[in-house]
């Protein structure tokens, strides 16, 4: 079986980063990324060789690998960089996969290569404006409290609960006839209607 085409496209993709002989970290950069673009595939979870001594790649976590393996836990193998290290040119290769029986050559998973990007400029923004509307809204209901408002709110659970001042700082709950301490933050509020007592 050939190396599945669009993890031979990402094995290129990452090869391309460095210069036209990669060192031992190099190697285990553009092999980890690789494999951990592909941690999910349809065939099997892409990793690597476990390797120690020789000619070895290293991973981020100090780990040694095989210099030019590619692997799946059920040690299907592709040997998928020519002439790695030794400053050979580590060139992509598409070639047929083989089957790795070592214990002691055994399946690494790949280590996670970056964090969960943050989200788009707009929806940040867009999030920090809705964070801006809800604290003014929490802020004229505390408002309304200390005026002797009572307020009614429907709950995303379709109850109504209704507070009512209480003696002190702390405003009571009242729901279904029981009185409960009202939360500090109300996240889970549809909508209020204010009414003076």
């Amino acid at each position: 079986m050939r190396l599945p085409d669009d993890v031979f496209a990402t094995l290129k993709d990452e090869r391309a980063k460095f210069g036209p002989s990669p060192d031992d970290h190099q190697l285990g950069t553009i092999l980890n990324n690789t494999a951990w673009h592909h941690h999910q595939q349809a065939i099997g979870r892409f990793g690597l060789s476990h390797k120690v001594g020789g000619a070895v790649a290293h991973l981020p976590n100090g780990d040694t690998i095989a210099q030019d393996i590619l692997m799946l836990p059920d040690g299907t193998a592709w040997d998928c960089l020519v002439a790695a290290g030794s400053g050979g040119p580590a060139r992509p290769t598409q070639g047929e996969s083989f089957v790795i029986t070592d214990p002691a050559r055994g399946w690494v998973p790949s280590i996670p290569t970056s964090p969960v990007p943050p989200p788009p400029a707009d929806e940040l923004a867009a999030l920090r404006r809705d964070v801006a509307v809800l604290k003014a809204q929490v802020a004229q209901l505390t408002e309304k409290l200390t005026e002797g408002f009572d307020v009614s709110l429907l709950a995303h659970t379709g109850h109504w609960l209704t507070v009512l001042p209480a003696n002190g700082d702390t405003p009571l709950l009242v729901m279904e006839g029981r009185a409960k301490t009202l939360p500090n933050q109300p996240a889970d509020w549809e909508r209020w209607f204010l009414k003076p007592r």
